[in-house]
């Protein structure tokens, strides 16, 4: 969990992440999720264009997927991404209505989120283009359970991909809460 981390919360330096990447291309690493303990959207203005284009130059071949919470996902980003050849864009959402989000992925708002992801997915039409490929989840857990059947319903046939697994905890000795993609 993010808040009991004791290094800094920031991004990765970009030459860090210029050598982790050419490591991959030469080891052969088939895919690349942009993400951790930081969303790629938030880097200083369009910084993330820095991030993404490297892998695209330095591995084209390496499948990229960009893990985001949608929010700060605006047009010019959506572009980006689709312009970019972006394998798979995947965003959890945790509530079909905007009080269940809202409650559990607190300074976010859902119309927002929801907008952006509409954008991505007509842009990405209207460009013709088949990436990125848009998947949405949600993490079923006590708060939001009951509207797993509403939050299939809104996004089935409007992105690539919705499942639904279970509430999942990453402390050592913590046994997966388990979960079905639908």
């Amino acid at each position: 969990p993010r808040h009991l981390m004791d290094r800094p919360m920031r991004p990765m330096e970009f030459g860090l992440f210029r050598k982790i990447v050419a490591e991959c291309a030469t080891a052969g690493v088939t895919e690349i999720a942009l993400n951790g303990y930081g969303e790629i959207f938030t880097l200083r203005g369009d910084s993330y264009r820095e991030y993404i284009g490297y892998v695209r130059r330095v591995a084209p071949q390496i499948h990229l997927i960009v893990n985001t919470n949608g929010f700060a996902m605006d047009e010019e980003a959506a572009r980006y991404l689709v312009e970019a050849g972006v394998h798979t864009v995947h965003t959890d959402i945790d509530g079909a209505t905007p009080e269940t989000f809202e409650r559990i992925r607190v300074h976010l708002k859902l119309d927002r989120v929801e907008a952006n992801l509409r954008c991505l997915v007509a842009i990405r039409d209207a460009m013709g283009k088949t990436r990125p490929s848009v998947r949405v989840g949600m993490i079923a857990m006590d708060e939001n359970r009951s509207e797993v059947p509403l939050f299939l319903e809104k996004w089935r046939g409007r992105v690539d991909y919705v499942g639904v697994d279970g509430l999942m905890n990453r402390m050592p000795g913590a046994p997966w809460a388990g979960g079905n993609d639908h």
